[in-house]
């Protein structure tokens, strides 16, 4: 289950403007570049304890579309309160497109469990690599040293959750990794746990850490583009 403070924080002001479908059975908000440019590839979205319903996390997807020419899905994974492996697996038979996930709080829990399965889909693997922002519930350091696809991670340094002691642990084994899987750990000075989705964007310095995040999040998997299956 998800943490109190995981149901903390600002809910933001927009109109998310992609729409509702079901994919591969799920309800599912997917969302395209605004201005119809190529898509070069797909996110999935496992969204923190708030759901796929909530307008931060569709918000969210609507930025990742735009900063970064990706087809953004936010499925309802919280019906069965997993990332069932079966979604990812019917995705990757039927795209070309690389396929990364981005998971906040409770999802960052189950990006981490991606990026340690080594399933295989037409001979490549389920994600070619993950991003999280303040995941919830990690069990540090297996976790973390059973990753084999790399994961970018943002981290708040006032995250109670994730203590300097304990990202300090993540950072050195992520970026131990061989160079196909290594990852990477930024921390966002006075930043809490949830700023990447739940940030009180009314204030300058918290929005432009939170605005940060989405750029790492781009920045990663823009890196990792041409590098498929591994």
């Amino acid at each position: 289950m998800s943490c109190p403070e995981c149901f903390q924080g600002t809910i933001h002001i927009g109109q998310p403007r992609g729409k509702v479908t079901k994919l591969h059975g799920l309800d599912t908000y997917v969302t395209e570049p605004v201005d119809g440019r190529e898509v070069k590839g797909i996110i999935i979205i496992i969204p923190d304890a708030f759901g796929w319903v909530f307008i931060n996390n569709r918000l969210l997807a609507d930025h990742y579309a735009d900063k970064g020419d990706y087809r953004v899905y936010v499925p309802d994974f919280m019906a069965g309160w997993s990332a069932p492996l079966w979604l990812l697996d019917l995705v990757r038979k039927t795209t070309n497109l690389p396929i990364f996930a981005a998971g906040f709080c409770w999802g960052g829990k189950h990006v981490c469990l991606l990026a340690a399965d080594t399933s295989r889909v037409n001979g490549k693997l389920l994600i070619d690599a993950g991003f999280t922002g303040h995941p919830s519930l990690l069990k540090v350091p297996s976790d973390i040293e059973k990753m084999k696809i790399p994961v970018s991670f943002a981290i708040g340094d006032q995250d109670s959750h994730l203590p300097l002691e304990v990202s300090g642990n993540i950072k050195d084994i992520v970026e131990a990794k061989p160079e196909e899987q290594r990852g990477e750990v930024v921390l966002y000075k006075d930043c809490s746990h949830g700023f990447c989705v739940r940030a009180d964007i009314r204030f300058e310095e918290v929005a432009r850490q939170a605005e940060a995040a989405e750029d790492q999040c781009i920045q990663w998997y823009d890196k990792h583009l041409g590098t498929e299956g591994h």
